[in-house]
């Protein structure tokens, strides 16, 4: 009489991620050993956690008045944008330009806001003559009180001076 086989279900077993591999994801480089599997980054904050403070000192040594898009996931202020009744990284100042983060619309009101690096990732009413143009990075750190002791000797009045534009069609920030 034949038998059923059962088979048993394997899982990938996670293997260590070396600290380099975690530098160069969080330094947001686009290299091999950035290319972490998507099933580490279920545990991404308590990674972040591990290495946060090597890489900031990295980051900021060679991009002072900026941070990597791992700090505005999860270090950055947090406030409510639009309807959306939780806290999200907060948004950099719009200074001028047509339109606003769907999230904010009428038609777009109960979108949960979505940001990179402190700026919007849909726009609703975009005018290519009026583009959305926002705080640098710089300007948004040191409003919030955010700028290291040494690296703000490294910066210039063109680094708080510097606005970054959204540019139609896929929202790709321009700094100008």
């Amino acid at each position: 009489m034949p038998h059923s086989v059962r088979r048993k279900r394997t899982q990938r077993a996670k293997t260590a991620i070396s600290d380099d591999a975690l530098m160069a994801y969080f330094l947001d480089l686009d290299t091999r050993e950035a290319r972490i599997e998507s099933y580490f980054l279920e545990d991404e904050e308590l990674l972040w956690k591990k290495v946060r403070e090597a890489v900031l000192r990295r980051w900021i040594r060679r991009k002072p008045g900026t941070r990597p898009s791992a700090w505005w996931r999860f270090d950055s202020p947090r406030a409510r944008l639009g309807s959306w009744p939780h806290e999200s990284p907060a948004m950099r100042e719009l200074l001028r330009g047509a339109g606003c983060p769907s999230w904010q619309s009428v038609r777009g009101s109960s979108d949960i806001p979505s940001l990179r690096c402190g700026m919007p990732q849909s726009w609703e009413g975009y005018d290519r003559s009026q583009p959305p143009i926002f705080e640098s990075e710089a300007t948004f750190l040191r409003r919030h009180g955010l700028l290291r002791a040494g690296e703000v000797a490294k910066l210039t009045a063109a680094d708080f001076d510097a606005l970054e534009v959204l540019e139609d069609p896929d929202l790709t920030p321009v700094v100008t």
